[in-house]
């Protein structure tokens, strides 16, 4: 094969998304660029540029066409993806001479706005319905996909807006017409889209419109071969007039039902370039289906002039259901309950109308409702619809505990029958009279009411007693806070509501007016007074319940308060698992859950929960669940590194989680209290307090049958490849005539070392003893396979310990800019002898290729590795963040220069600062040492 035909065959056989370049063929077939560049030009062949631009053009217009919403540096993402090497610049250039603007980000906000989902189950319909509009020169022809009521004629109407706004000085039309309305005379529904000899179809009508077909599956089959022609060509023919062809801009806008699958319904979609899927309402995010609940009973509410009510099991039924009509069928679902509570209301005279789930159809009643995971965040309680304010608002499950009282007296019961004396039950029933009302303050607290919802709630009229009540109290109390007056309205309501029982415990118990003398004086004489002018029932039993009222709102009591943090740690995902039960059987969001991964090293897992202690705490300290006793070693470590007090149990159920939360919410215990009353010390301290085993140095042993000379050989040969690696590994070798004596040799090494691996001519058979022959360890494959051993059976070695050092890591006060600190780390680097002068020129050219943010506000700024003379990481932490690509903000800078035997320490490097919980620990640290420190231990 001569020149010619050679560099001819590379051209053919060359990547066409990266074609060869003159150099690159001239370093493969040993010859100069300049005679390659000769030749090519002989050939009349272009340069890789122009070779690879028809590629790029053609890829550039597919993804375009599926999402015009694309800028330049996404899809100059898309295009990298897809494995072409090109920047940016390139990217625009080719969009400028296509003369496909870049879109702004604002284009289609206004239009779809209005659509609830527009940002979640919607998002990638919008991307695709935009991106047939915007395709050039008229746009793509769309066919939308779905069940009734799913909203497709919402999102046609839409498109026609976006148009609009596309092409602001015309006028945009939308035609409308539904197929099943003319199945009886076709041949009208041809004429109207088509027209008739002189006259014109509304395909012709206007030079911007759309034309919405809708159910077009049933389209006339006399008229397919038309539709088809103007799908494909846009060109169509009027009624008896098949002689003149004619064109037009319109865009067809279709709609087929979801489950239409005849031979007609597949033959149409496939004439359409654009097809879009509509979700069903049960695909819809919870929270987007509670809006459109939200949505159908304002509307009834101010159709109806009236307020009304929906009990929470009914909005968890209501959009829980898979609608065959989605929301079409929801609004009417929501009709028909208002009007069946609407006539009871009537006939009962009740003013409130309240929606129940008996109101609901047969099909809501007979359901067993399957609750999903967020439903609690979601849907807290019943909804109130106030008519003439448009507003809604939520009535949260604190109703379900509002009844205090049948709780105690029935716990009074109790401890009578068990027979125990009466200061032990006075005693129990103080304990659980402050539990009970202190559950009740965080529950309304917690849910952040306003008056308003409290005014919905308890009514008005409590809502000023209670008002009322604070005020008289503060004259006596001045510490007293104005935060007491929506807890104190809720429990009210629920004395007001109860009925009379035969049975009532007194709350004026010895023990409460001995906790609080003060309060309990106060309260007793203020309901003293107001017993006189309010009609409540048993208020003057009150005067223990309103005492602890009184001492948990004053200054030196603060129900808000810190708490003690609890965290869950385990492997797998149970920690969460337990953490997230113990919450929803308390009412609460206090435990926390860290699944840890099975491959975590003991310093990964210590940073983890270092820095998810520091995230949790509330400055009281934090208990520490964990079902692993290696995690116990890490108490002292985390107060060390917080300064927060840490109490570790060495075992865990849910059980524990949540008689460790009791303790912390309902309490004034402390730390060590709790720990105590929960666990032994001898279990608190077992992992803590005993000796640790004399660890054994890791080793690996090399051995020859031929004699220890040999098996010296190999060790030198794996040494030179590993020092770089494991400097801190043990190296034995052994020479063995006779195998039956290599055993016992082996096992006499076995109790001084940890043998890791061994390597040799002969595998000696040793149990647990992984085994690597001469012929394996001297390739490639089989050496990195020996490092990934040691790396995964050993903790010692980090490799980041060879690139990263303490004088090369900065924290940079002042305010840089991008070119400045890239600067100023590139030249110490230079100076110190890692890089050569053309490493920033390279780092350079990589930034003006692709930037190199990484999510998080890092960036990992690198060059061409024939620019490094020694491997080097450099860190900057930035303490005012800089803009790093347009878009992002960046406040760490890893500046990566490492050649191909480093590999593993950017891998180390990258497994550390992907984690959230590891930066935030980096971002906490105030010198360089520290930032040093966190990534060594």
């Amino acid at each position: 094969m001569n020149i010619k035909n050679e560099i001819n065959h590379c051209i053919e056989i060359e990547d066409k998304k990266n074609p060869f370049t003159d150099e690159n063929i001239a370093d493969k077939l040993d010859l100069s660029r300049e005679v390659v560049t000769r030749i090519r030009k002989e050939l009349k062949i272009p340069d890789s540029r122009e070779r690879r631009k028809n590629e790029l053009v053609r890829v550039i217009q597919e993804y375009l066409a599926k999402d015009a919403t694309l800028s330049d540096r996404a899809l100059t993402k898309c295009l990298n993806d897809s494995q072409f090497v090109v920047g940016k610049y390139v990217v625009a250039k080719i969009r400028s001479e296509l003369k496909i603007k870049e879109p702004k980000s604002n284009d289609s906000g206004n239009s779809f706005s209005h659509i609830l989902g527009e940002k979640g189950s919607l998002k990638n319909v919008i991307q695709q319905v935009v991106a047939a509009v915007s395709y050039p020169p008229f746009g793509l022809h769309c066919c939308l996909s779905g069940g009734f009521g799913s909203g497709r004629s919402i999102i046609v109407y839409a498109m026609a807006e976006y148009a609009k706004s596309l092409n602001q000085d015309k006028t945009v039309y939308v035609y409308e017409v539904d197929c099943i309305d003319y199945l009886e005379r076709p041949l009208d529904l041809l004429e109207f889209l088509f027209g008739k000899e002189s006259q014109k179809g509304c395909i012709e009508q206007e030079e911007l419109n759309f034309v919405y077909i809708k159910n077009i599956e049933f389209f006339p089959p006399q008229g397919l071969e038309s539709l088809y022609r103007y799908l494909d060509k846009r060109q169509l023919t009027r009624l008896n007039d098949n002689l003149t062809i004619r064109t037009s801009k319109a865009l067809i806008i279709a709609s087929i039902h979801a489950k239409a699958s005849s031979t007609v319904s597949k033959e149409v979609l496939r004439h359409f370039a654009m097809k879009i899927e509509m979700p069903r309402f049960i695909e819809r995010s919870l929270l987007e289906r509670i809006e459109f609940i939200k949505q159908a009973f304002m509307l009834e509410s101010q159709q109806m002039k009236l307020d009304i009510t929906v009990k929470r099991d009914v909005l968890i039924a209501l959009a829980s259901q898979d609608y065959a009509e989605n929301m079409r069928q929801l609004f009417a679902e929501v009709k028909i309950a208002c009007a069946k509570a609407f006539v009871e209301s009537k006939v009962t005279e009740k003013k409130e109308l309240i929606i129940e789930s008996r109101f609901l159809s047969e099909t809501f009643i007979n359901q067993r409702v399957q609750v999903e995971k967020d439903v609690n965040t979601w849907i807290r309680g019943d909804l109130v619809f106030i008519s003439k304010e448009e507003k809604v608002f939520s009535r949260t499950k604190i109703n379900d505990s509002w009844d205090n009282y049948s709780k105690l007296e029935k716990r009074f019961s109790e401890l009578k029958q068990a027979g125990l004396p009466s200061l032990e039950v006075e005693k129990q029933l103080s304990e659980e009279i402050e539990i009970s009302l202190l559950q009740q303050i965080r529950d309304v607290q917690k849910n952040k009411l306003s008056r308003e919802e409290i005014s919905i709630i308890a009514g008005e009229e409590i809502l000023n007693l209670s008002q009322s009540i604070y005020e008289r109290a503060k004259l006596e109390l001045p510490f007293l806070n104005e935060a007491i007056v929506f807890p104190l309205a809720v429990h009210l309501k629920m004395l007001k509501d109860r009925q009379s029982t035969k049975q009532h415990v007194s709350s004026e118990l010895k023990q409460i007016k001995d906790n609080c003398p003060k309060e309990f004086f106060v309260a007793r004489n203020i309901l003293e007074n107001l017993s006189t002018k309010v009609k409540i029932p048993h208020l003057n039993e009150e005067a223990g319940y309103l005492a602890i009222y009184f001492q948990k709102f004053q200054s030196n009591y603060n129900v808000d308060s810190k708490r003690i943090a609890v965290l869950v740690v385990s492997h797998g995902h149970v920690a969460t698992a337990m953490a997230e039960a113990a919450n929803v059987i308390l009412g609460e969001n206090h435990a926390h859950g860290l699944d840890l991964e099975y491959e975590d090293t003991p310093k990964i897992m210590c940073d983890k929960v270092i820095a998810k202690v520091k995230q949790i705490d509330e400055g009281k300290g934090t208990i520490i669940l964990a079902d692993m006793g290696s995690l116990l070693q890490v108490r002292a470590k985390i107060e060390e590194t917080l300064d927060i007090h840490v109490g570790v149990l060495g075992r865990t159920d849910t059980l524990l989680v949540i008689e460790c939360m009791r303790k912390t919410l309902w309490t004034q215990d402390s730390l060590d209290e709790i720990l105590t009353s929960i666990d032994s010390k001898e279990t608190m301290n077992i992992y803590e307090n005993q000796n640790s085993p004399k660890s054994k140095k890791p080793a690996i042993l090399t051995c020859c049958i031929t004699g220890e000379g040999a098996a010296i050989h190999l060790e030198n040969y794996i040494r030179h490849q590993f020092e770089t690696v494991f400097k801190k590994l043990e190296w034995l070798h052994i020479g063995y005539v006779d195998e039956s004596k290599i055993q016992d040799k082996i096992n006499m090494l076995s109790k001084e070392y940890d043998l890791v691996a061994c390597v040799g001519t002969i595998n000696p058979n040793v149990i647990d003893l992984p085994f690597f022959s001469a012929e394996e360890i001297h390739q490639r494959e089989g050496l990195e396979r020996l490092k990934n051993l040691v790396i995964n059976n050993t903790n010692f070695y980090n490799p980041l310990e060879d690139v990263l050092h303490e004088d090369c890591i900065l924290i940079e006060h002042s305010k840089v800019s991008k070119e400045e600190i890239l600067d100023k780390i590139v030249k110490k680097l230079s100076m110190d002898g890692y890089v050569t002068e053309s490493f920033l020129l390279s780092v350079y050219k990589r930034e003006a290729f692709l930037p190199t943010y990484l999510k998080g506000n890092m960036a990992i700024p690198h060059g061409e590795t024939k620019f490094v003379t020694k491997s080097v990481i450099h860190i900057t932490k930035l303490d005012k963040p800089i803009c790093w690509d347009g878009d992002n903000m960046v406040d760490f800078i890893f500046t990566i220069a490492i050649d191909e035997s480093h590999r593993t320490a950017f891998e180390e490097l990258y497994q550390h600062i992907k984690e959230p919980e590891f930066m935030e620990l980096l971002k906490a640290c105030k010198s360089e040492k520290e930032i040093f420190k966190k990534f060594f231990g």
